[in-house]
């Protein structure tokens, strides 16, 4: 799952990759309930939001091309990303700006020769 967060030393916007676990007690009462318990949250990456931005809209344009509608998109990032509330409206917004804008054409370099 990952969560957004300011750069405690730039202020920037940064994704944190978190792994949680989770212990699931089954408590005893007249109706069928359950008890959580957190065992376990570890940070497994850290990403500036534009390299995050760029990362997920070229696994988007290449696994799930077509992904236009906004409730799609959410899902894709919801299953795929583990993105989920508060963050997943708004960046769900940025990628599809991003996926909308027309691609750069890298230059092609040649070669010449002065002699």
């Amino acid at each position: 799952m990952y969560i957004k967060a300011g750069c405690p030393v730039c202020g920037e916007p940064v994704w944190f990759d978190v792994d949680l676990t989770f212990e699931k007690e089954k408590l005893y009462t007249e109706e069928q309930a359950y008890k959580f318990t957190m065992t376990n949250l570890e940070i497994t990456d850290v990403v500036t939001e534009s390299v995050f931005v760029k990362s997920v809209v070229s696994c988007i344009s290449k696994q799930c091309p077509g992904v236009v509608e906004t409730d799609a998109l959410k899902e894709v990032l919801n299953d795929k990303f583990g993105i989920t509330e508060p963050y997943i409206d708004e960046f769900a917004e940025t990628i599809k700006a991003e996926l909308g804008k027309p691609k750069k054409r890298q230059r092609s370099r040649r070669s010449s020769t002065h002699q």
